[in-house]
C-alpha cells in the first residue's frame, strides 16, 4: 500500500527507456540464437535464464503479454529441470503473478502467488520470515478482488510471523499494521483503524525518525480516519504534521506534499463553514 518513491524526471525516463530497449533487443537476439541452435529447449537452463531476463525487461517496458510469455517459458524449463518444489519456481510464479495482477487477471494472479507461498512454505517452513512477502501480495490481490476479510487475514498472518520471529516492535511490522489499518477503515471499523495506524506511527518514529516519509504517511493515514469520524480538528492536526515532514523530506512540489496540502485546504474550508 505504501509507495513513497518519487517519479523520475522525463529526461531520466527517456534515457532509461532507451537503455531498456537496447537491452531488450540484445536479449531477444540471444533468445532467437538459442532457439536456432538448440534442438531440445525443455532442459536448456541457459535459454530459461534468457527468457527470465527478457521477461523482466518486457515487464519494465509494460509489454505484459510479452513478459508473461517469457516467464512462462522459463517456468516450464525450471520445473522440468528442478522439479516443482524449488526456489526458482517461487521466483517465477511470483513474477507471473505480478504481471497477471497488472493485467487485471486477479484470479489467476492469486493462484500463482498461492503456489509460490506453498512452495516457499515447504522449503523454508511455514513460519519463515520470507513467507510474509507472499502473504502480503496475496492480501493485496484479495483487496483488489474486493475480498476485504481475506486480505485482512493475510496481513494478520504476515504480522504474526514478523512479531513471533522478531518481536512486537520490528520495523517490518509497521507496513502490516498500516495495511490492516487501511482495510479496517474500508470495512468501517474506524476506531480499530486508528489504533493500527497509531502503532505503525510509533514503530516508524522509533526506527526511521520523525522526519521520514514513512512517519509522514502514518500521520496522513490517522488524519484521514479522523476526518471520516468527523473529528476535523484532529484530522487537521495530523495532516499538518504530515505536511511539515513531507515538505522537508520530499519537497514542496512533490505530488504527496501537494495532495496533503489539498486535504488541509478542504478541511479548513469545512471548518470555516
Amino acid at each position: 500500500y505504501l509507495n513513497e518513491r518519487q517519479a523520475p524526471s522525463n529526461h531520466q525516463s527517456n534515457l532509461k527507456d532507451l537503455e531498456v530497449r537496447s537491452i531488450t533487443e540484445t536479449l531477444f537476439n540471444e533468445v532467437i540464437k538459442c532457439e536456432e541452435v538448440s534442438h531440445d529447449l525443455k532442459f536448456n537452463l541457459e535459454y530459461a535464464v534468457l527468457c527470465f531476463d527478457a521477461g523482466k525487461v518486457l515487464h519494465q517496458l509494460n509489454d505484459l503479454n510479452g513478459a508473461l510469455t517469457m516467464f512462462n517459458k522459463a517456468l516450464v524449463i525450471n520445473e522440468k529441470a528442478f522439479g516443482k518444489l524449488h526456489m526458482s519456481i517461487v521466483v517465477l510464479c511470483s513474477k507471473i503473478g505480478y504481471v497477471l495482477k497488472e493485467m487485471g487477471d486477479y484470479d489467476t494472479s492469486l493462484k500463482m502467488f498461492e503456489k509460490a507461498l506453498f512452495i516457499r512454505g515447504n522449503i523454508l517452513g511455514k513460519d519463515h520470515s520470507d513467507n510474509t512477502q507472499s502473504y502480503n501480495i496475496i492480501g493485496l490481490v484479495m483487496h483488489k478482488k474486493g475480498d476485504l476479510d481475506g486480505a485482512l487475514e493475510m496481513h494478520k498472518k504476515a504480522l504474526f510471523i514478523i512479531e513471533t520471529r522478531h518481536g512486537k516492535n520490528h520495523k517490518s511490522s509497521a507496513v502490516f499494521y498500516n495495511n490492516i489499518g487501511l482495510l479496517l477503515k474500508e470495512k468501517g471499523d474506524l476506531d480499530g483503524s486508528i489504533s493500527m495506524h497509531k502503532i505503525a506511527l510509533v514503530i516508524n518514529k522509533t526506527f526511521f525518525g520523525l522526519n521520514n516519509h514513512h512517519t509522514a504517511s502514518s500521520y496522513h493515514h490517522i488524519g484521514s480516519v479522523m476526518r471520516q469520524k468527523g473529528d476535523l480538528e484532529g484530522a487537521l492536526q495530523m495532516y499538518k504534521k504530515s505536511l511539515s515532514i513531507r515538505e522537508k523530506v520530499l519537497g514542496k512540489d512533490d505530488i504527496k506534499t501537494v495532495n496533503v496540502r489539498k486535504c488541509i485546504s478542504r478541511l479548513q474550508a469545512g471548518l470555516v463553514e
